[in-house]
């Protein structure tokens, strides 16, 4: 296996790490984790450093923190497999048994030694059980943050059209904003290869420049999961309520189906089809209604640079719309990337970017003309671990969406920045 190409490093870390050393061979690993734990500000991102305390971490009951460091250690290492060998059995004592399972996978194709090569085949059997026999889980998160939306209602910043003047309503409108939200996910086994996936979301946003956008969202999702070899299937039904400055504006229902399957060690593909129904409660906008189908294939790829993950979607559908008279029906398309890599000792960044083309069916139902838009998006977005305080993350984000459309009423760009604060609760 790979050694660890250490880099010139300060004499006082020399000396730190031979003294901790010393204690894990003597097998004093909490005491090695005490002094290495209080010198994390001042040299967690080296690499020397990360292995040392990742290891003490793991060997005194720290997995998650073994995890962080460790995983510092192969962004910068990646053919260090001592070290992804202490990542992989520390995502399996946190009981995060599919990144164990990527990482030992990983391992194995790369002809360790007959010992590791067993330890590996061990792990890989036991996390299968495991999985297996995975106890009912429930975890909370909180999403809570504000900032600045330049468009909170996507609207045109036309104040005229086709010679008439727009209700301010239907004018781009600037704002502050606070955002807020709770969601709750449930899994229940159900046998060896079955498992009930539950998930619940409430999500308020504040306008105050534009009141009349403030939205209210109740979300939820249930589905059969399965195991079946290397294939990972779900089988649900998805939906939201949603309101507007109080109101009851739309609801969305549909029943959707997954399927996973790895290719190699850092590969995988997932391909998702969803059908369902779009309606709305005011009576007068029964016009945009539609039945929707929707699929999409998504393909990740692991293991990269900086502890790199890019994935790219493709998707497709069409809106049947629900009145005949209606020209909101059509087909749409697009293709979305990612990419999120460990940018710091404790920050991921992720940026992802992404097009979506609709073709409205309705003829020349839009002012005499057959609409086109082709919508643009991009994020980017940084994840700031133990920020403010242990077990929470600061995230500023800043996203852009640009909506261009043959009828000029539905044109328009909108700028969001904001900061938010994120905690789960196991």
């Amino acid at each position: 296996m790979t050694g660890l190409a250490r880099a010139t490093a300060p004499t006082d870390l020399d000396l730190l790490l031979a003294q901790c050393q010393s204690q894990l061979d003597a097998g004093h690993s909490a005491d090695a984790y005490s002094l290495l734990s209080a010198h994390e500000a001042e040299f967690g991102g080296l690499a020397a450093f990360d292995y040392l305390y990742g290891m003490a971490a793991l060997d005194s009951g720290h997995a998650s923190e073994a995890g962080f460091a460790l995983a510092r250690v192969v962004a910068i290492e990646p053919d260090f497999d001592g070290a992804r060998m202490e990542l992989a059995r520390a995502y399996y004592a946190s009981g995060d048994y599919e990144s164990a399972r990527t990482q030992f996978a990983f391992l194995r194709e790369r002809s360790p030694p007959a010992p590791a090569r067993a330890l590996i085949d061990r792990y890989l059997a036991a996390i299968d059980d495991h999985v297996a026999v995975l106890r009912p889980r429930l975890v909370l998160n909180f999403d809570g943050g504000g900032g600045y939306d330049s468009n909170a209602n996507g609207s045109t910043a036309d104040r005229q059209f086709l010679g008439f003047n727009l209700d301010a309503r239907n004018v781009a409108a600037s704002t502050a904003f606070a955002d807020a939200t709770f969601s709750a996910s449930y899994v229940r086994p159900q046998g060896r290869r079955l498992g009930w996936t539950g998930d619940l979301a409430a999500n308020q946003r504040w306008n105050p420049g534009a009141h009349f956008v403030d939205q209210s969202l109740l979300s939820g999702a249930l589905a059969l999961a399965g195991r079946f070899g290397e294939w990972r299937t779900a089988l649900g039904v998805n939906g939201y309520w949603a309101a507007l400055d109080g109101a009851g504006h739309e609801w969305s229902g549909n029943v959707q189906a997954r399927a996973t399957h790895p290719m190699g060690a850092h590969w995988s593909a997932t391909s998702s089809v969803s059908y369902g129904a779009l309606r709305y409660l005011d009576e007068r906008l029964s016009l945009l209604e539609v039945n929707r189908l929707l699929g999409s294939v998504r393909i990740d790829r692991g293991g990269l640079a900086a502890g790199g993950i890019l994935s790219v979607t493709l998707l497709a559908g069409h809106d049947n719309a629900q009145q005949v008279s209606s020209p909101y029906g059509g087909a749409r398309y697009g293709a979305r990337a990612s990419y999120a890599w460990q940018a710091g000792p404790r920050v991921r960044a992720v940026v992802d970017a992404g097009g979506l083309r609709s073709r409205y069916a309705g003829g020349a139902g839009f002012f005499g003309l057959a609409r086109r838009d082709t919508q643009y998006s991009a994020l980017v977005l940084l994840d700031i671990d133990g920020a403010p305080a242990a077990g929470w993350h600061v995230q500023p984000r800043l996203r852009y969406t640009q909506n261009d459309s043959n009828v000029s009423l539905y044109a328009y760009d909108r700028w969001e920045a904001g900061i938010f604060l994120h905690r789960t609760f196991h």
